[in-house]
């Protein structure tokens, strides 16, 4: 009779538990999440019919961006979420492991469930996945609460409809270049992008009256 080897048996169920649980993370990675469906405006009473279709021709223009935002927010936290769950026990449970090294299958144990865990640190530190997961996450949420602001109270972007739209493309094109900056790896706040948006932006030329001095 062949003795049991209960290392090998916990090599086979370790690996057998993380390869099962690792098939989520992998439809994350492959699956698309849909957003909000097109035409987002068409039942907002308090514009008329050709501010919705701007409006809804807006958002339509960015739906490719917010649909790749939620996306990579879904498949980061899940990896992120798959990594803590086993790195964290994995390396609690190697010190104590360290105590019933006694044979080859135990060390083989021990040798294989470290490199899984510096496989999944290494990946995950390679791709940055925690900052992409804060960036993604904070710009896909930034631009939802812009977007049930505007919905809930359009009159808080400005004084007329007009002012209100563009208010409105305004705060959406801040989001948008938040997530650039974060994407090449600076994660900033939307104060700051600001500021780096109105820099970008060209001065409006200053008028002059008849004497040929600038007013004020």
């Amino acid at each position: 009779r062949i003795p049991m080897d209960w290392w090998l048996i916990s090599i086979i169920i370790y690996f057998g538990i993380a390869f099962i649980s690792f098939i989520p993370v992998f439809l994350a990675i492959i699956k698309k999440i849909n957003v909000i469906p097109a035409q987002p405006f068409s039942e907002a009473d308090y514009f008329n019919d050709e501010e919705k279709k701007r409006l809804n021709q807006h958002y339509n223009r960015i739906q490719g961006t917010l649909q790749f935002h939620k996306n990579n927010v879904w498949k980061f936290s899940c990896y992120h979420n798959y990594t803590l769950i086993w790195t964290i026990p994995t390396s609690v449970a190697i010190p104590i492991l360290i105590f019933f090294l006694n044979v080859n299958s135990s060390k083989l144990f021990v040798t294989l469930i470290s490199a899984f865990c510096a496989i999944l640190l290494s990946f995950h530190k390679a791709f940055k996945v925690e900052e992409g997961y804060k960036a993604y996450r904070m710009s896909e949420s930034a631009f939802y609460d812009v977007f049930r602001r505007f919905l809930d109270r359009p009159k808080s972007f400005g004084s007329t409809k007009e002012e209100q739209i563009d208010s409105y493309f305004n705060e959406v094109e801040l989001v948008r270049v938040t997530l650039r900056e974060a994407e090449l790896g600076h994660i900033g706040t939307l104060g700051e992008t600001r500021k780096i948006l109105e820099n970008m932006r060209i001065p409006k030329p200053t008028t002059t009256d008849s004497s040929g001095t600038s007013p004020g």
